[in-house]
């Protein structure tokens, strides 16, 4: 028996969430692919949740939002109130010290996190050790010097909304040259923060949607990029989706950390491709970090109570299925909507046949490298729990 076929007998095809709810009590759910499209709640979104919220009053459901957002917490707070899931008191609340917002319990973003890690306020044990050394060499020359604190520096790959704000707030300072970086942050594929030469110290933003074009932004990436491949420059990455849930599947950060581990094994090998591994540092799922943070202090210790909904197999159901929980994707909004409908066939079969193509290529995936060189001994592969078309009851 094939992997394919033993997986698909595992995965539950349901018609929406009223169909699992009784079975688990916390709920981790993407935003952009499952609740909205950028722009929109998806029908029957809104109903979803206030049925949720509003089931077991004595087993009190927990709605945990877990989103790939590179940008801050406030910066969801205030898309979620702008569709309509959230009242406008809400972000009162937050401003306030709140950090319940109703109906979810938790609203983390992988840019939450990452500033968190760069600012130093989450700890050690939960941050990049990268990190934590570059923080601790600034507080010692700081201690021994005597002198004005030398702020870390970060060569910034950026969104373009916020990119500066959200690095010096967490108390670093932003360089134009790769040279002098500490740490590469790659919000991004957008914007890149550097200079038109080196012995100029003003900073330019470079942008793929101006007149410099697309062309010219992707030359001047690969450029910094292969210098800091040469100088073994530590990345983080913010946000690790590779493509964006919209029509075009535009690329997103999780590309450009791609791009600079190819760079890197180009470079090296042996002893030091060994060294380059630890370089690139992803935060969000399908990675532990956030799934640790976002279960911690649940009120189920049981994690096949725990359920996952998400778009995107590579993270939101790889990233549970490695967690140990339940996930639940969804299929006709967000990242695979269009391969599902280019199949032209029963829905059982085409999401069947995406799940397939995901298994060939799993090892150019996030899941191929969660993985590692291991097989599982009973030939399962990181799949769907259960598959619905929409985030619907």
């Amino acid at each position: 028996m094939s992997q394919q076929v033993e997986q698909e007998q595992q995965t539950k095809f349901i018609s929406g969430l009223s169909e699992v709810v009784d079975s688990h009590d916390v709920f981790l759910l993407d935003m952009w692919g499952v609740m909205h499209d950028g722009i929109q709640p998806y029908e029957h979104v809104l109903n979803t949740i206030t049925n949720l919220v509003g089931q077991a009053d004595n087993n009190k459901k927990e709605l945990i939002i877990l989103s790939n957002s590179s940008k801050r917490m406030q910066n969801s707070i205030k898309m979620l109130t702008k569709l309509g899931f959230l009242n406008s008191d809400d972000e009162q609340q937050l401003q306030e010290g709140s950090t319940k917002i109703e109906p979810f319990t938790k609203i983390i973003t992988s840019g939450e996190v990452s500033w968190q890690m760069l600012s130093g306020t989450i700890s050690d044990k939960q941050n990049w050790s990268v990190i934590v050394d570059l923080l601790s060499r600034e507080k010692k020359n700081e201690e021994e010097e005597g002198e004005e604190k030398q702020l870390l520096k970060a060569f910034v790959l950026g969104s373009g909304s916020q990119d500066e704000d959200y690095i010096t707030s967490a108390g670093w300072s932003v360089t134009p040259f790769i040279e002098e970086a500490d740490l590469i942050v790659a919000r991004g594929p957008f914007t890149i923060y550097t200079s038109d030469n080196s012995s100029s110290s003003e900073m330019k933003v470079i942008s793929k949607n101006d007149k410099i074009g697309e062309e010219k932004y992707n030359q001047i990436l690969e450029l910094n990029l292969r210098k800091a491949a040469q100088l073994k420059k530590p990345m983080l990455i913010t946000n690790p989706d590779k493509v964006r849930p919209d029509a075009d599947l535009s690329p997103m950060p999780g590309y450009i950390g791609d791009l600079y581990q190819e760079m890197l094994n180009e470079l090296y090998n042996g002893s030091e491709k060994e060294q380059q591994q630890g370089l690139i540092k992803r935060i969000g799922k399908p990675f532990s970090d956030v799934y640790e943070i976002a279960l911690s202090n649940s009120s189920t210790s049981d994690k096949d109570k725990a359920l996952m909904v998400g778009d995107a197999l590579e993270t939101d159901i790889t990233g549970g299925y490695f967690a140990g929980i339940h996930t639940c994707l969804v299929v006709k909004d967000g990242v695979h909507a269009a391969a599902v409908k280019e199949k032209e066939k029963e829905f059982e079969e085409s999401v069947t046949e995406v799940i397939e193509s995901f298994h060939d290529n799993i090892q150019n995936t996030y899941a191929g490298e969660l993985k590692g060189d291991e097989s599982d001994s009973d030939g399962v592969l990181p799949s769907p729990t259960f598959v619905v078309p929409h985030f619907q009851w």
